[in-house]
């Protein structure tokens, strides 16, 4: 029990100063297909583990993107650990999506798309899945939330002038969509 409480303390020191430093990406020209394929890889025993499906769809057209391969790695594996959280114990589905997006000035943008069957975020949940220190895994078997998760990867698709939209359904799922721009202009 020490133990396992010493590494929750570990992890939320980790966290807060994640989130207290300033993350200017470290942009260079990156594979975002291989990047989300590289985090799935880092996650398919676990979701196997607790019958967890990981299916992927990935654009082949996608174009390369100027990104922090560090911190969108660390985006898309904190939205696949809040899937399979979702899910929890038991049988449920987590797609991941790519593809190309052309923006109406002409821009081209690339879209990241992370869809669980969980149980989905309480509507009265919505509005602060963003705020510093918001959980709702106090009691989840699987990760006690430090709320800062979903504030750091927020900070980290706005660091790289992109947008992040979050669906859900109780009882449904929730969808993740971020955009980001292939180009950081």
């Amino acid at each position: 029990m020490v133990l396992d409480d010493v590494y929750r303390i570990e992890r939320l020191i980790q966290e807060i100063l994640d989130y207290a430093r300033y993350m200017e990406p470290q942009l260079t020209d990156e594979d975002v297909n291989e990047i989300v394929s590289s985090c799935i890889y880092l996650v398919h025993v676990q979701a196997d583990r607790r019958g967890i499906k990981i299916e992927k769809e990935l654009a082949s057209e996608l174009l390369r993107g100027m990104l922090d391969r560090q911190q969108i790695t660390q985006v898309i594996l904190n939205l696949l650990l809040n899937a399979m959280d979702a899910i929890g114990e038991g049988f449920g589905t987590i797609r991941v999506r790519t593809h190309r997006l052309q923006k109406p000035n002409g821009q081209e943008w690339v879209h990241i798309e992370i869809e669980d069957t969980g149980r989905g975020i309480p509507s009265e949940h919505r509005a602060h899945i963003f705020n510093p220190l918001f959980t709702t895994k106090h009691s989840s078997a699987f990760n006690e939330g430090t709320g800062l998760g979903l504030t750091l990867v927020h900070q980290i698709i706005k660091e790289h002038r992109g947008d992040i939209q979050i669906r859900s359904m109780e009882g449904v799922g929730t969808t993740v969509r971020i955009q980001i721009p292939s180009h950081y202009s």
